[in-house]
């Protein structure tokens, strides 16, 4: 009896363990110029087949941190949380679409990506469903070097970026060129162990750094804080704290920003996997 009991028991933590295992599939969010978190390649777990992310004022009811008011287009002046959005993969994991929309459903960006299995292959920019851009990508064996982009009906390069990625595909920089192929402003990116960013920096033409975002992590790898400096004119420092909730992969269905250790900003989360 005693031997069942604690065969029993083990599995019991295997299963207990199994459970908690992120699945080895994921997809990469920021995998298209002007999308949200552009770059920073943050895991989605699972064969996801679609991705939306909404904003609400936090609020406390009963004790328990609820969505309260939607964020607006006034309020994300001070919030800079960025927009709320949808974005598509397919069953290779490659971004198909992003659209993110103001509190009236309003497009603000439009992007609907061409892909070759987890390549993609080209990104089209819509303004009011008029085509207003295209981007190019272009792949060294399974790791993307450059983003040419063209205006339509024209063959010339209007712009381009250039990017520098480590051994496992992790981004370390992207420089940023204008069409006459003059440097612009680049992004570098600091990671973890785990391919995570714990500080990326932003610069411009003249090399000046126009913002900085540090995040720490927790032994379980999910974001616990982050530091955000702006420089220049419109210059400020903001802090936040993370609580969160989980779906069964693993991925975050709510992050709830605190702010000076209270409730601040609700961001929800919608996944959709494939079958």
């Amino acid at each position: 009896m005693k031997k069942l009991f604690i065969a029993l028991v083990a599995m019991a933590a295997i299963l207990a363990f199994a459970c908690t295992q992120k699945p080895k599939e994921f997809v990469y969010m920021g995998q298209l110029y002007g999308s949200w978190n552009y770059g920073q390649q943050e895991k989605i777990f699972g064969k996801v087949k679609e991705f939306k992310q909404t904003h609400y004022w936090a609020e406390v009811a009963d004790g328990k941190i609820i969505k309260g008011k939607g964020i607006t287009t006034e309020d994300r002046k001070t919030t800079v949380l960025g927009n709320d959005f949808s974005q598509t993969f397919n069953e290779a994991g490659a971004a198909l679409s992003f659209r993110s929309v103001d509190e009236n459903g309003k497009a603000i960006t439009d992007i609907r990506a061409t892909a070759e299995g987890k390549f993609i292959r080209k990104a089209e920019y819509f303004n009011a469903d008029t085509l207003a851009g295209i981007g190019l990508h272009q792949y060294e064996g399974d790791v993307l070097v450059r983003i040419d982009g063209y205006m339509p009906r024209n063959d010339t390069i209007q712009l381009n970026i250039k990017f520098e990625s480590d051994a496992d595909g992790h981004l370390k920089k992207m420089q940023y060129y204008n069409k006459k192929n003059e440097p612009q402003g680049y992004t570098i990116f600091e990671r973890n162990e785990n391919g995570q960013v714990v500080k990326f920096q932003s610069f411009n033409a003249t090399g000046t750094m126009t913002n900085q975002t540090e995040y720490t992590y927790n032994g379980k790898g999910n974001r616990i804080s982050q530091h955000e400096q702006v420089f220049g004119t419109n210059a400020r420092v903001t802090d936040y704290t993370y609580q969160f909730e989980f779906d069964k992969m693993g991925n975050y269905t709510a992050i709830i920003f605190l702010k000076e250790g209270k409730p601040f900003i609700y961001r929800a989360r919608e996944i959709t996997y494939y079958e």
